[in-house]
C-alpha cells in the first residue's frame, strides 16, 4: 500500500515572487503570538535568521567551544565528550550518615555531589567552638578537617571531589 503525499500548507499557499521569509511573515500575521522576554527584559524574536547575526564577529563575539569568550561552553568537545554532571544537594548528620546518602545517590546515577555544610562550617567555625551551640550538623554535615571529608568519602572513585559551598557559591576542589 503506497501512501499519498499531501503537500504542506506552506507549499499550497505560496504567492508569486514570495520568498520563504516573506511567506513566513505573512503566515505569522494570521496567527500572531504574544511577545516573549527574557528574565532580564530583553525581547526574544519569534524567528532568527542569518540576517540577524551578520554584524557578529565570529571569533570575538561567539568563539569556539572551550575558548574565550566561552559562549559555546568551557570544553572543546562540549558535552559530547564530557556529559553534563548530574548533582544532588545532600549532607546531614555525621560524616558517616552523609557518606551513606552520597553512596545511595551515586548508585542511583548521580555524577556529582553538592555537599550541604552545616552553619558553623559555612562561616568558618570548628564544630567544638563554644559559640556554635547546637548548630553543628543541624542543616548539613560538619566538615572541619580534610580527615573528616576522607571519612565521608572513603574509597571515592573520583580523583577530585568538587564541593559547592552553599553559603558563598564557591567551588572548592578537595583531593580525596
Amino acid at each position: 500500500m503506497e501512501m499519498e503525499e499531501t503537500p504542506m500548507e506552506s507549499e499550497t499557499d505560496a504567492q508569486p515572487q514570495e520568498t520563504p521569509h516573506t511567506r513566513w511573515q505573512r503566515r505569522m500575521a494570521t496567527r500572531p503570538v504574544a511577545p516573549v522576554q527574557t528574565t532580564w527584559g530583553m525581547e526574544v524574536a519569534p524567528l532568527y535568521t542569518p540576517e540577524d547575526v551578520q554584524h557578529i564577529d565570529y571569533d570575538h563575539d561567539l568563539g569556539y567551544p572551550g575558548e574565550f569568550p566561552f559562549t559555546r561552553g568551557v570544553y572543546p568537545s562540549m558535552y559530547r565528550g564530557r556529559l553534563w554532571t548530574f548533582r544532588e544537594y545532600a549532607g546531614f548528620g555525621t560524616a558517616e550518615d552523609s557518606n551513606a546518602r552520597y553512596r545511595a545517590l551515586l548508585d542511583q546515577g548521580m555524577t556529582g555531589l553538592s555537599v550541604a555544610f552545616d552553619l558553623p562550617t559555612q562561616i568558618g567555625f570548628d564544630s567544638d567552638d563554644p559559640r556554635v551551640g547546637e548548630e553543628v550538623r543541624r542543616v548539613g554535615v560538619a566538615i572541619v578537617l580534610l580527615f573528616v571529608l576522607s571519612i565521608s568519602q572513603p574509597g571515592s572513585t573520583f580523583a577530585t571531589l568538587i564541593c559547592k559551598h552553599a553559603a558563598r557559591g564557591q567551588q572548592r576542589s578537595i583531593r580525596s
